[in-house]
């Protein structure tokens, strides 16, 4: 990739992610295209189990934040606590993740 892309996408970027909180053994995936080239069209890093960034590679480059749905899940228990309380927990029926 030549400099002057790579330059680019940062700049487009800025605002919208920055590329100074890329960690080393985060998810990274590239998109290529279909042809007997096999030129890269997208690198996407993933920040985490909920937001990835995407870079188009090739003009028009493009720097876009996705993020995944994330369903929560409230629940209430009440249980007196008489001695470890994870198995107070587990004895009244609560639910781990």
């Amino acid at each position: 990739m030549p400099y002057p892309v790579i330059d680019s996408l940062v700049r487009l970027g800025e605002g919208k992610f920055d590329v100074r909180r890329m960690r080393q053994g985060n998810p990274i995936a590239f998109v290529y295209t279909d042809d007997d080239q096999r030129e890269p069209r997208y690198f996407v890093y993933e920040v985490d189990p909920v937001e990835h960034v995407v870079f188009a590679l090739t003009p028009p480059l493009d720097v876009r934040v996705g993020h995944r749905p994330v369903e929560t899940l409230r629940a209430e228990v009440s249980v007196p606590v008489t001695g470890a309380l994870y198995n107070d927990l587990a004895d009244a029926g609560a639910f781990f993740f």
